[in-house]
């Protein structure tokens, strides 16, 4: 988990202070460093929990050309395959992160790389010769991404606590009171004036001279559906090689990885393939499988997920 922000001035000259701000406000999502990039009218934040290339050659807000800048908050799990695609195309890389794969793969195809991409996350792209700021969030949604547009700015945060630290006066909207959080999550929008939320499977494009915004979808779940056997014993045969792979895919990280366990479905799914897998030659063997479980009142599954873990032969 890291954390991005950014500002976009229209009335007045770029301020950093007001980004450092902000980061300071979601400094809990990125302990191990932050960043702030200013350009023109914009201001890009950036904190940075290191997960993969943990040197400084994995500070954000990052360019490797001067001309695209990246802020980025996800994991791209196949950054390894599109990596090489890039490489065999002539490009270059300077680190060994998966944010400089984001930024090369949309040199080299532009919007059409993030169909490229398997993952979860929520960008920020300024193209200084373009002029534009592009937004991106992945195909549902899985990371934040919050923004605020008046006639004076327009900001983006993955928390709403973000942008509630920066200069703006940020008002609730007397006409949204009475809806509950699903209902507002669900129209994409917030509790508070001229607050919304990028939808899933979204970008958005803004120019940065005239500040119009261009809202696309670039992934639409009906137009992506799978194929679903008829056979029950092929369908359990498919979603458990599919539980597998996903869960393979997650394992890539240059710090150690633990887990938790819940006792629930998803957090007791897991760990059982996490126990499974663990001894296959091709994972690395930075996984603690030791599982924290919290105990809290009116638990109900506490317990089950005692059994499980003792089940496993961990602690």
């Amino acid at each position: 988990m890291c954390g991005i922000n950014g500002i976009i001035y229209k009335t007045k000259k770029a301020d950093s202070l007001e980004v450092y701000k902000m980061n300071k406000a979601i400094k809990h999502r990125g302990p191990d460093d932050e960043g702030v990039y200013k350009f023109e009218n914009v201001v890009l934040g950036h904190v940075r929990l290191s997960i993969i290339d943990l040197s400084e050659k994995g500070k954000q807000p990052m360019s490797n050309d001067g001309r695209y800048w990246i802020s980025y908050n996800g994991e791209i799990y196949n950054f390894k395959e599109v990596k090489k695609q890039l490489l065999d195309l002539g490009h270059k890389f300077f680190s060994k992160t998966d944010t400089e794969v984001i930024l090369n793969a949309y040199k080299q195809w532009g919007i059409e790389s993030f169909h490229k991409f398997n993952g979860m996350w929520s960008f920020a792209i300024l193209d200084n010769k373009e002029k534009k700021l592009i937004l991106s969030r992945d195909r549902y949604g899985v990371k934040p991404c919050y923004y605020y547009n008046d006639n004076e700015k327009f900001l983006f945060s993955s928390e709403i606590k973000g942008i509630y630290s920066s200069d703006i006066n940020l008002e609730l909207d007397k006409n949204k009171l009475t809806y509950n959080q699903k209902s507002l999550e669900g129209a994409f929008t917030t509790i508070f004036k001229n607050c919304d939320i990028i939808p899933p499977g979204s970008y958005f494009i803004i120019n940065l001279e005239n500040y119009k915004i261009q809202k696309q979808k670039w992934w639409r779940g009906l137009d992506n559906l799978p194929l679903i056997n008829v056979n029950l014993k092929k369908i359990k045969e498919s979603l458990q090689d599919l539980l597998f792979d996903a869960t393979r895919a997650r394992l890539i990280a240059d710090v150690d990885i633990a887990t938790s366990l819940s006792g629930g479905v998803d957090s007791s799914i897991i760990f059982a393939i996490l126990n499974k897998i663990y001894n296959e030659k091709n994972i690395d063997k930075n996984c603690n499988l030791n599982p924290f479980i919290v105990q809290y009142d009116e638990n109900e599954t506490f317990n089950d997920a005692i059994e499980i873990s003792d089940y496993f032969n961990k602690k």
